[in-house]
């Protein structure tokens, strides 16, 4: 690691990902806007059940699994989904309700602010060392906007390099975490690096990010989508190895570019 005046070198920006559509695949970006509110763009929507009012989340695959199965993606401001088929629906010209139900096959609706106490249902798999395994909740989220905890996620090359070493039969692929920042640690780090700045800032380009929470996993990151089979291994070995958190959760504390390749620095 190399410190300079403004900290320590911990790595460099991989990956930029955008999550247009909550629980939909999502966009990797060559540089993006963040500030408070995370990466400008994600999860600014999110498709929501009329009858019970709740947003939907594949981290209930009994009902939205096909979520993982649609691409979300903003072009020149407006949103297009991309079937599994290859079909487009844009949201300035297609009955976008309807043509999101036909393809979920249940009545939704989409939705560009979130309801009172919005809130999502999730599925706990039995596996051991997971919290709550085998039961169900509902989990409220926070106010004025669809992310489960924080605007923005960080995971380090650093962790999925671990997590592959310990488990070697599982594919430890970043997009079963839906990360919006992958960075690539310099070499001298290793394990599961992220947590350990939790409570602290990292310097982001020129984007100072607090780390505010580890980022506990559930049943998504076993779940199939395009270019990844099904794997309930994946979550075994998380909560085994790893405690059940991969990756941290932070907040962005002014606004600026970031973008592949930018370094990212430690401070204090």
């Amino acid at each position: 690691m190399k410190p300079d005046s403004a900290g320590t070198v911990v790595g460099r920006v991989a990956e930029v990902r955008r999550y247009p559509v909550k629980s939909v695949q999502g966009e990797q970006l060559a540089r993006a806007l963040v500030g408070p509110n995370g990466i400008d763009g994600d999860r600014r929507y999110a498709i929501v059940d009329p009858a019970t009012g709740r947003v939907a989340s594949a981290k209930d695959p009994r009902k939205w699994a096909d979520l993982l199965g649609l691409r979300a993606e903003l072009r020149a401001g407006v949103l297009v989904v991309t079937a599994p088929g290859g079909a487009e629906y844009r949201s300035d010209r297609d009955h976008f309700d309807s043509a999101l139900s036909d393809l979920l096959r249940r009545p939704v609706v989409l939705r560009d602010a979130p309801p009172a106490a919005a809130a999502i249902e999730l599925q706990w798999p039995d596996v051991p060392g997971l919290p709550g395994g085998g039961s169900e909740s509902v989990e409220v989220l926070p106010p004025g906007g669809f992310f489960d905890l924080a605007p923005l996620h960080l995971l380090t090359t650093a962790t999925l390099d671990r997590l592959r070493t310990l488990a070697p039969e599982c594919a430890f692929d970043p997009r079963r975490f839906r990360p919006n920042l992958v960075i690539e640690t310099v070499p001298a780090l290793t394990g599961f690096v992220e947590t350990e700045w939790v409570g602290k800032q990292v310097l982001i380009g020129n984007v100072p990010v607090a780390v505010t929470a580890p980022c506990s996993r559930c049943v998504m990151t076993t779940l199939a989508q395009p270019g990844l089979s099904a794997d309930r291994d994946v979550l075994r070995a998380v909560a085994a190895r790893a405690g059940a958190v991969v990756g941290v959760y932070g907040s962005a504390e002014r606004t600026g570019p970031v973008a592949v390749g930018d370094a990212v620095r430690l401070l204090g």
